[in-house]
């Protein structure tokens, strides 16, 4: 994600990358780090571009401590649950989760 880098050095990373449906509406998941390790899985339950994502984690996330991250698979494969609630992918039939990052 090049959390430390500008929006055009982001941008042409994530074209060497083949990033998938930059610009398209997606769900969206990431893992983040900040400079203390302190970790964050993000998952949206509205669709936004890879773009917009990643501005949003920069403004909402780490109080400016970020140093990097990794998007992760989005779209239907989107699901979390939490004590407040949960949401179980974008596609009408959510999909099985056979891998999983889990903080605990």
């Amino acid at each position: 994600m090049k959390l430390g880098s500008s929006e055009a050095a982001w941008k042409t990373q994530a074209t060497k990358e083949n990033i998938q449906n930059a610009d398209g509406a997606a769900c969206r998941s990431a893992a983040v780090y900040n400079n203390t390790k302190n970790l964050w899985l993000v998952v949206t339950d509205t669709k936004t571009t890879a773009a917009k994502f990643r501005a949003d984690i920069l403004e909402k996330i780490g109080l400016g401590t970020l140093v990097d991250g990794i998007m992760l698979d989005g779209s239907g494969s989107s699901q979390y649950k939490v004590a407040e609630g949960y949401y179980s992918g974008s596609d009408a039939m959510p999909r099985k989760v056979y891998q999983m990052m889990a903080l605990r």
